[in-house]
């Protein structure tokens, strides 16, 4: 119950405080003059916001409690597996709400494999264990895994504890969340208005799960266009988490992100930087520097300072520090490190840094093959664009490098996209400008016969030809 009822923020003040009154209580004691003490504490409280004291709070706690407590798992609770599993979860929920994912992951596993072994499948703490780690799948952007265990709690707590179990009703809102993160919209739709509505028909309107998913239809509603009904949600739902839980929580915090993206939709970027701005502040004082939260309404305002106000080297800054962050907190294959990636090298587009988009370009291409495969649009996407700077640049055999990867892929049976054969149809070309640059500047080495027989290629592609 301790573990549970720690909030990183007031740790993290705590922490500051402390620092000040100790060395408050000891300058009093080697009796400085006054004016010398507050000289010298206001120097340290300047020094001191160079420090997110939550981020320190968080180290401490994870690695002296939480670290700590898993070290004496197998001494105290040999023979009793059962209590094992529920410290091991409890473990795993403090590091998910910590955001160390990683860490939690090992103790999910074990929790539930413990309780499948003693248990069975269909017992109630079986199930939310299963739905515990499809959840922090889910976060990790691990989607196939999460599908199975997500389905497996829900069907499972249906069919043993009844669709309006609010166990039941959690599952559905996890399971619609990862049909949102997948993109398939209409059906995240449909799961979350089915366990709203029985969230509210059974435990009411201001019932932590019912607030959640309220927000959940609006941003639904808004990547389905509905901007107006996705505004309503969101509005309801930020009034009521102001009610329920005070300004500065997190549900607040996550309602005021959304708000932002409804903002910027309907064309009121001036609201909608307000809103992230402050989410952002939010959650860096609530859950540190590098909370996966914390990163992911960086790289939001990232974003809006580069594509709607113009600010292209503040967001570059912005999306540098959110995309270190995120690749180490969540991996460099995280569909959301990747997000924040592209964008990161569109800043060094819009900045004509070509040099500086060539490592971020030849990063997005690896995230896009790891999270999409080799011949999706994003990834045959980013070869073309490798290969046009590079050209554009004069670093002609790189390009042609990049062009001999793309013609071996667009060979490959498993090409299926109308997106794709557009992409592979284009080679052609590539190759016949590149070959012509490449002759400008290096004339009588025979690129213009190569570029000759890419022409013939074009040529016999050609209506008619």
């Amino acid at each position: 119950a301790m573990i549970k009822e720690i909030e990183p923020s007031r740790m993290g003040a705590t922490l500051r405080d402390s620092i000040l009154d100790s060395t408050r209580y000891r300058m009093e004691s080697a009796d400085l003059d006054i004016e010398e003490i507050e000289f010298a504490l206001a120097d340290l409280e300047d020094d001191l916001e160079r420090f997110n004291t939550t981020e320190v709070a968080i180290d401490l706690f994870a690695t002296h409690v939480l670290e700590g407590a898993l070290e004496t798992i197998p001494r105290k609770f040999d023979g009793d597996p059962q209590t094992e599993a529920d410290v091991r979860e409890i473990i795993a929920d403090s590091y998910e709400i910590l955001g160390r994912y990683q860490l939690a992951e090992p103790e999910y596993r074990r929790a539930l494999a413990i309780r499948r072994e003693l248990l069975g499948p269909d017992d109630p703490r079986t199930l939310e264990a299963a739905s515990d780690l499809g959840n922090l799948m889910m976060l990790q952007g691990r989607f196939d895994e999460a599908q199975v265990l997500l389905d497996e709690a829900v069907e499972g707590r249906r069919r043993v504890m009844g669709p309006d179990h609010a166990e039941t009703i959690a599952s559905m809102q996890n399971l619609g969340r990862l049909r949102y993160e997948q993109r398939e919209f209409q059906p995240a739709l449909e799961l979350w208005d089915e366990a709203y509505t029985a969230s509210v028909r059974v435990n009411g309107e201001l019932y932590p799960i019912s607030i959640m998913l309220l927000g959940n239809l609006g941003a639904v509603h808004a990547e389905l266009g509905q901007l107006e009904i996705a505004r309503e949600y969101l509005t309801r739902e930020l009034d009521l988490n102001e009610r329920a839980y005070g300004e500065e929580s997190i549900q607040t915090l996550l309602c005021l992100r959304n708000l932002a993206d409804i903002a910027v939709r309907s064309g009121d970027v001036p609201a909608g930087a307000d809103y992230m701005e402050r989410a952002l502040a939010g959650f860096t004082t609530q859950l540190g520097d590098r909370h996966p939260d914390t990163l992911s309404a960086s790289s939001a305002l990232g974003i809006i300072r580069l594509r709607h106000q113009g600010r292209v080297a503040e967001a570059q800054e912005i999306l540098r520090a959110a995309y270190q962050g995120q690749s180490e907190q969540l991996g460099p294959f995280h569909p959301d490190t990747f997000t924040t990636l592209q964008i990161l090298a569109q800043c060094h587009l819009t900045m004509g840094d070509f040099d500086g988009f060539k490592p971020v370009a030849n990063l997005a291409y690896k995230a896009s093959v790891a999270i999409h495969g080799p011949v999706s649009d994003q990834s045959l996407q980013w070869l073309q664009a490798r290969a046009l700077v590079a050209r554009d640049t004069g670093a002609f055999a790189e390009s042609e490098e990049v062009l001999l990867e793309m013609e071996a892929l667009c060979d490959r049976e498993d090409l299926q996209s109308e997106l794709g054969r557009q992409i592979c149809s284009a080679i052609p070309a590539l190759y016949s400008t590149l070959y012509q640059r490449w002759h400008a500047a290096e004339p009588g080495q025979g690129y213009d016969e190569k570029a000759a027989r890419w022409n013939d290629v074009l040529q016999d592609a050609s209506p008619g030809g």
